[in-house]
């Protein structure tokens, strides 16, 4: 069984939402499985910096390090926002992404991995900021856990694990899979809210077909004429006796 690791900052039963492509959605139904990706692969840079920062001897001279840890530590990427314009234009740039959103306490549901990590990503706007928030590590895992404030909008909660802590897992593999039942591991699906009527239909009837209990929904993010369920109302009072109106927005 997998041992979850949960970082004091989150609880239990938190909701977190991963923002996917449809290709990764029916990739995940299909197979019963969710990958993560090594750490050392991601776009930023910057991801696991506090692993890459040389160390030196008392002279200042550089020493040579054997085991490099994060080059076997292998995450994915959850977050805290249900609702994101940002997130929908960046992982559904064809109008057909969807949000999957599970809580923190299923993530012991994905099989493979003796132990998984969950916590919250910590935002740094400079290397002194980044020094000062660093504290006392509770886990080997929280240093995999800071990003630049350029990526805040994201909220980021990640699921981390290490090679070796998956039986069999090749450590110079860029992926990682993990087996795990998408209808008794999703809560809600969430379907991109540009998305066609005949989309919204289509990602209904196929995920009945694959056992899941909840039905998908389209996000009301861009609903036409939010004035008009919204309750908002514009009325015209007289003011100064009489001779003038003026505008009140309830």
């Amino acid at each position: 069984m997998t041992h979850l690791e949960i970082h004091p900052s989150l609880k239990r039963d938190c909701t977190l939402y991963r923002y996917i492509s449809l290709e990764t959605f029916l990739a995940f139904v299909e197979s019963k499985r969710t990958h993560l990706t090594k750490v050392t692969e991601w776009d930023d840079p910057w991801e696991a910096i506090l692993s890459k920062i040389p160390v030196v001897d008392d002279d200042g001279r550089p020493l040579k390090r054997g085991y490099l840890y994060h080059e076997g530590v292998f995450g994915q990427c959850w977050s805290l926002r249900q609702e994101s314009d940002a997130m929908w234009r960046i992982y559904s740039r064809s109008n057909s992404g969807l949000v999957i959103a599970t809580t923190v306490e299923k993530l012991a549901l994905l099989e493979g991995a003796e132990r998984l990590y969950a916590g919250l990503v910590v935002y740094f706007k400079d290397p002194p900021d980044l020094v000062a928030k660093v504290g006392t590590d509770r886990s080997i895992f929280e240093r995999f856990c800071f990003k630049r404030t350029a990526y805040k909008h994201e909220e980021e909660v990640r699921i981390l694990t290490h090679a070796d802590f998956v039986p069999g897992c090749d450590p110079k593999a860029k992926h990682l899979n993990l087996d795990v039942d998408p209808p008794a591991f999703v809560d809600r699906i969430i379907i991109d809210p540009r998305a066609a009527c005949w989309f919204v239909e289509a990602m209904k009837e196929y995920c009945q077909r694959s056992g899941f209990s909840i039905e998908p929904v389209k996000s009301d993010l861009y609903a036409p004429d939010p004035h008009l369920t919204s309750g908002l109302t514009t009325r015209y009072v007289p003011v100064g006796g009489g001779k003038g109106a003026k505008r009140v927005d309830d």
